[in-house]
């Protein structure tokens, strides 16, 4: 089973294309580093793969499930460590969580 599967994927800023024409397959068991310079799109599909930027066309499944369909039940199950870690001073560290959360 693939557990990321992107199939001929494009997202566009405007008149900037940020990912296009992606395909990229994730089997089950396999190690995958997603890798290469500022500006190449790694934010970008992370981001299309979990549904905070909407893919412009292509299809994305994680665990045999949807996007956007199946997001929530993808969230449920996908954990995210940005760059450059930040919190809320003013939240508690509870809120902290649910807002990230």
């Amino acid at each position: 089973m693939s557990i990321i599967s992107l199939d001929h994927v494009t997202k566009r800023f405007g008149d900037t294309i940020a990912l296009n024409d992606l395909t990229l397959k994730v089997e089950e068991g396999e190690l995958f580093g997603l890798l290469g310079p500022n500006g190449a799109g790694k934010t970008t599909a992370i981001s299309v793969m979990l549904n905070l930027y909407e893919a412009d066309s292509g299809s994305i499944h994680i665990f045999g499930k949807a996007i956007p369909k199946d997001e929530l039940a993808i969230k449920r199950r996908v954990g995210i460590v940005p760059q450059h870690v930040s919190v809320y001073d003013q939240l508690t560290v509870y809120e902290n969580i649910q807002f990230f959360a």
